[in-house]
């Protein structure tokens, strides 16, 4: 792996600035009933899938997940922050390892916040009619202020996004895919009860039939929810 160019030397509150834009048109697109149609549902899991880029070729697959999760919101934060729980309670990831930490953990305003860059490598999905897929992403965590769409409630977001500034080869058997600003906002509801709202926008890249995205895409995103609350419950 070549040495990492220099990253952005962002003040905190350019950090802040660029977190809440992004919590912004991530609740943006949450909130936008006309682009959303639901894939799947059932047991406190809504999986959505929207095509929001009309004009983009090859065009990314966007899925919103909305799920409770029985854990504080600070248990279920740090759990899909940090690389080895995270690969752990996701059984759709093969790979997940932060292979550059930008900021390990700052304070600004009465924020924290921090990133990484990450190195994902995914199991193949829809027995095997999509290979493993291979990113290397940028991820921002950061409290938020109180949102107008949650004013009583405390929130936080995980956002991610494609980094193409470090030479890693993908792994064995996988392509390498790429992922638009994505990301997931907790919020909590009570001290023991967290929701979360999962946006993913991502190329996928490689000739895929949209039947076999659509099942897949929205086949991890449950299945990420199912492993997730299994392994809160021994956690």
């Amino acid at each position: 792996m070549s040495k990492l160019p220099a990253l952005p030397s962002w003040t905190g509150e350019d950090l802040c600035d660029l977190c809440q834009a992004t919590i912004d048109e991530l609740i943006s697109k949450a909130q936008r009933a006309d682009i959303w149609s639901v894939v799947k549902s059932g047991d406190g899991v809504t999986v959505s899938r929207a095509d929001i880029r009309p004009g983009t070729e090859p065009r990314p697959s966007t899925f919103k997940t909305v799920a409770l999760l029985n854990a504080p919101m600070n248990k279920v934060l740090e759990s899909l922050w940090d690389p080895v729980s995270h690969q752990e309670l996701d059984n759709t990831f093969k790979i997940l390892e932060s292979i550059y930490t930008i900021d390990p953990c700052a304070t600004h305003s009465g924020r924290t916040w921090r990133r990484d860059i990450v190195h994902v490598v995914t199991n193949p999905a829809v027995g095997g009619w999509i290979s493993s897929r291979d990113y290397v992403d940028c991820r921002v965590m950061s409290d938020v202020p109180p949102l107008s769409s949650y004013p009583t409630c405390r929130a936080a977001v995980l956002c991610s996004q494609a980094y193409e500034g470090v030479s890693l080869t993908p792994a064995q058997g996988s392509v390498r895919a790429k992922n638009y600003p994505s990301g997931v906002i907790f919020r909590e509801v009570d001290p023991n009860t967290t929701e979360i709202t999962e946006i993913v926008c991502t190329d996928l890249r490689g000739s895929l039939p949209g039947w076999a995205v659509a099942a897949g895409m929205s086949g991890t995103r449950l299945a990420f929810v199912n492993s997730f609350r299994a392994w809160l419950k021994n956690h």
